[in-house]
């Protein structure tokens, strides 16, 4: 064996010879020993240089650096790149001893059993390794060597006889990867410390990473992902659509946002809040997905409880509404009520002032007549007759004007538009209040709980004007809109604070209860006021088309066309004028019975307790003048006139009543009365009417 290496040795050192030979130019060329060719020194010289150059700027571009070893001489050949990258003098020649001496004392032993690995007789001869290097300025780099050895024998005869090598300084990818796992370590330590279950995925959508928190969640080991596993935690009934969502998160590179069951570590069904996003490197390459993961089963199951809760809740506010709707119902239809009994009560009060204290008065004053023109021989009787007749008068005055404050007979008998008007008179004459109304034509009319409360609130509005805005004149004005009737009290006063309302009374009826009372009839109430700018008070209320008021309109109708009367019956020279009285309070009758039988050319021959009872005693006895009185039972006069002026256009008809003469002697003289008295008026003027000298 030592033969076979000392042979090996003096052919090496025969072709090294051969070498220097052929540099120093003593030979050409050299023939094989079978002729095969003959290699031209010089040939060889200028492609061994381009093929050096071409070397040269490889490791200029690419940074890397050759060695080669002879380990038979001993020497070590670096190009000019590993003085370099080693940051050593190009003038010193490398040793292999300090070279090695060089490398990282923490790298050192490793990178030894490295090279003795690669230069054992039984290697490849191959090595690569990265280590760490002392350079001579004390700085550190990182080496990443890669080797071939050639070996020459075989068996154990086989040695090393030369290294040739690659060396790159890879110092700036060592410390980007050490950035990396610090980032990675500083992420893994932040994501285990979270509440949160995160996962982290590769582009492919397999499980790189998954924290502590989601390890313990589904009770799992460090290390484990549920690539391929899916179905172990994801609930049948949302897996699919999870799985989905996920891989359309990664083939479009999307966010998504999803609310699943998983099964906890527990076994047990438990409900999740996933948020996925893709993670992208700082130059926007797609790298996977991130994703992050909260328990939300008490959250679901508080909302669920929530959602019982708010269903009990809407169901006791449907309960409490309905209750409320049923409580405002009954209290509007109180309302309704009381306005009504209110209304009633009025109606009866006045009612039993006419047709009571005022009959009986108006009865009392024809009774001081009759005994006034029968005493008149005695001057003491005639005087008494004459007090006690001026102190009926005053009675019947009061009486008629408290009947007017409860209960104004034009409201029921023409509707709420004609009292406005006939409000302007009475404002006028008891207040001296200049009051102007503006009405338009109603297609319908209103319910007469209704018109009455109105009116009463208009007229409490004015009187509030009269004695609080300092001014002495208000406008009215009444528009239909639709089914709704608006009634508009104006005045250009002091004005007043609309919030204070709920605690300002008016005569008893504030507006605060005149806005409720409305709200409860179905209307509404508007003010527009302020201090110093005037007040306007808006009532509105909704029109419905009564029987009464169709039964009315159409009276109305018949009562303007025109009645066709024929000539009066004439009378001969001394015959009596035949008069049929007609009033359903007996003591007016007979009280007027008494004072026309009086006189001479007057003849009462029938007496009529209603409108039915006169139309049929006017057919029987053919009167001259009918005497009517307009409020009576079964039928009123009104309508009493209208036939027997139909029927019988000759006789004269005289309507008499204790009501006002704006309602009722409208209606009475387009049925076709001739003329319209007052019963508590002169008696002189009712005698001319009937003898015909007026009307």
């Amino acid at each position: 064996m030592a033969d076979d290496t000392r042979d090996q040795r003096t052919r090496m050192e025969q072709a090294e010879a051969i070498v220097d030979a052929l540099q120093n130019d003593q030979i050409d060329a050299v023939v094989g020993k079978r002729g095969a060719f003959v290699l031209r020194l010089r040939e060889v010289e200028q492609a061994l240089r381009l093929s050096e150059e071409r070397l040269r700027q490889a490791q200029r571009i690419f940074g890397f650096g050759l060695t080669d070893h002879n380990h038979l001489t001993g020497t070590l050949h670096w190009s000019p790149e590993m003085y370099r990258m080693r940051n050593w003098l190009e003038d010193r020649e490398p040793d292999a001893a300090e070279v090695l001496k060089a490398v990282h004392s923490e790298d050192r032993e490793a990178y030894l059993a490295a090279l003795q690995r690669a230069r054992s007789p039984n290697s490849d001869g191959s090595l690569s390794s990265e280590y760490r290097i002392i350079c001579p300025d004390d700085s550190v780099r990182w080496i990443s060597e890669c080797s071939q050895t050639v070996f020459l024998g075989e068996g154990e005869a086989r040695q090393p006889v030369r290294t040739i090598g690659v060396e790159l300084d890879v110092t700036e990818k060592k410390q980007a990867e050490e950035l990396l796992r610090e980032s990675e370590a500083r992420f893994r330590s932040m994501a285990d410390g979270l509440p949160l279950m995160v996962t982290v995925h590769d582009p492919q959508g397999r499980q790189l990473f998954v924290n502590r928190t989601f390890r313990t969640y589904f009770g799992r080991d460090r290390g484990w992902t549920c690539d391929g596993r899916w179905e172990s935690i994801l609930h049948p009934d949302d897996g699919e659509f999870y799985l989905s969502q996920f891989q359309a998160g990664l083939r479009e590179q999307k966010s998504f946002h999803t609310e699943l069951r998983v099964r906890h570590a527990d076994g047990q069904w438990r409900w999740i809040e996933s948020f996925v996003s893709p993670r992208r490197s700082d130059k926007g390459v797609f790298l996977g997905l991130i994703g992050a993961c909260v328990d939300i089963t008490e959250r679901k199951r508080t909302s669920q409880q929530l959602e019982q809760l708010m269903e009990d809740l809407e169901r006791q506010v449907r309960e409490r509404t309905f209750q409320a709707e049923q409580r405002a119902t009954q209290l509007q239809a109180v309302t309704l009520q009381l306005t009504q009994a209110e209304e009633s009560e009025r109606r009866r009060m006045a009612q039993v002032l006419h047709d009571g204290l005022q009959q009986l008065l108006v009865g009392a004053q024809l009774s001081t007549r009759v005994i006034r023109a029968r005493a008149q021989d005695n001057p003491d009787i005639a005087v008494a007759t004459e007090q006690l007749s001026e102190l009926i008068d005053e009675c019947i005055s009061s009486s008629r004007s408290l009947c007017h404050e409860l209960s104004p007979t034009v409201l029921y008998q023409s509707g709420l538009v004609p009292a406005l008007h006939w409000l302007v008179s009475q404002m006028r004459d008891k207040h001296d209040f200049a009051l102007t109304v503006t009405a338009d034509d109603l297609a319908c009319d209103l319910p007469q709980t209704v018109s009455s409360f109105l009116f009463q609130a208009v007229r409490e509005l004015l009187l509030n004007v009269q004695k609080h805005a300092g001014v002495g004149a208000a406008h009215i004005q009444v528009w239909q809109a639709g089914n709704e009737l608006f009634l508009e009290v104006r005045d250009e006063g002091g004005g007043f604070d609309a919030s204070s309302i709920d605690r300002q009374i008016v005569g008893g009826f504030g507006l605060f209860s005149i806005r409720e009372r409305l709200d409860l009839l179905g209307g509404r109430m508007q003010i527009d006021s302020n201090p110093g700018q005037g007040t306007c008070i808006t009532l509105v209320a909704e029109i419905v088309s009564t029987p009464d008021a169709q039964k009315r309109r159409r009276a109305e109708d018949l009562a303007d066309q025109p009645i066709i009367r024929e000539k009066a019956l004439t009378r001969r020279d001394g015959e009596a004028i035949r008069v049929l009285l007609a009033d359903d309070f007996k003591v007016m009758r007979e009280g007027l019975a008494a004072l026309l039988k009086e006189e001479a050319d007057i003849e009462v021959i029938a007496q009529a307790s209603n409108g039915a009872e006169a139309l049929e005693l006017a057919r029987l006895h053919r009167p001259q003048v009918v005497v009517m009185d307009v409020t009576m039972p079964v039928m009123d006069g009104v309508e009493a006139t209208r036939r027997i002026g139909a029927e019988m256009p000759w006789i004269r008809i005289i309507g008499l009543s204790m009501h006002d003469q704006v309602g009722a002697g409208d209606q009475m003289r387009k049925a076709g009365a001739t003329l319209f008295l007052s019963k508590d008026g002169s008696l002189e003027l009712l005698l001319a009417a009937v003898r015909g000298e007026i009307g």
